[in-house]
């Protein structure tokens, strides 16, 4: 009795196996193929755990992070706006790291920092110094050269009228005198210490310039250098007026007569 209970439950067994009875493939019996139940549920990825699409109104729907927040916790991302340039640190800074920057028109001088020497370079006279070596001070110290942008020892050389020069780079107490045809104010601006009294222009000569001047006895005449004195006109001796008449006194004052 015994034996053929277990024929009969060895054969319930082997059917279940070989027609895939759920009883055995339940049980775990077998190793045939397993029934395919569909597609898995989509694992969610961690890049998107919790991103559904705000349009659907889920229950874990959140706004996003901001611009240059990849993680979300509010500290800006690397591809957040970079910061502007601090202003420029004072003297003790950027005036002595060994480089032209900020507003220096050469290296560690000019602009905010002290000025700088003959040959370096510069934007504006206020760049160059007034006392370093080798800028001229009885010429008011060293001038931008507007057309090289480099600092000249004196202003007489910077390639524009300023200071007291009568004309460019001439004229003036401290530059070198003004040749014919340019500027002045006084003989002493124009090489030929003549300059005419009545255009302001540097002429040839003291005999031209219209007023009395070098050894003259008068306005262009006399003296010895310049044509003989007419009548009338100013003298020291009979040798300034013209041939045939003498220098005497009129009314105190010594007159060709």
């Amino acid at each position: 009795m015994v034996r053929r209970v277990c024929l009969v439950a060895l054969l319930v067994v082997w059917c279940g196996c070989n027609g895939q009875s759920d009883v055995g493939a339940d049980a775990g019996y077998c190793d045939g193929p397993h029934v395919d139940s569909g597609p898995a549920e989509p694992v969610a990825d961690a890049t998107t755990v919790g991103t559904v699409d705000a349009a659907s109104g889920g229950p874990d729907a959140f706004e996003a992070a901001p611009p240059g927040d990849a993680a979300g916790d509010g500290a800006p991302g690397a591809d957040a706006l970079a910061e502007p340039e601090a202003a420029p640190p004072d003297a003790s800074g950027h005036c002595a790291d060994g480089k032209q920057d900020y507003d220096e028109s050469d290296v560690d001088c000019g602009g905010s920092c002290p000025p700088c020497g003959p040959r370096k370079g510069c934007f504006v006279d206020s760049d160059c110094s007034q006392t370093a070596p080798g800028c001229d001070a009885d010429a008011g110290g060293c001038y931008c050269i507007t057309r090289e942008l480099v600092c000249a020892y004196s202003h007489c050389l910077d390639g524009k009228k300023d200071v007291d020069e009568t004309d460019l780079d001439c004229g003036g107490r401290s530059c070198s005198p003004c040749a014919v045809g340019l500027r002045c104010l006084v003989d002493s601006d124009c090489v030929t210490s003549a300059c005419d009294a009545i255009s302001d222009v540097c002429f040839s000569n003291q005999c031209a310039d219209r007023h009395q001047d070098g050894l003259e006895t008068d306005v262009d005449c006399g003296g010895g250098a310049c044509n003989a004195c007419q009548v009338g006109q100013k003298c020291a001796s009979n040798f300034d007026c013209q041939s045939g008449h003498i220098c005497q006194k009129d009314a105190g004052v010594p007159v060709c007569q």
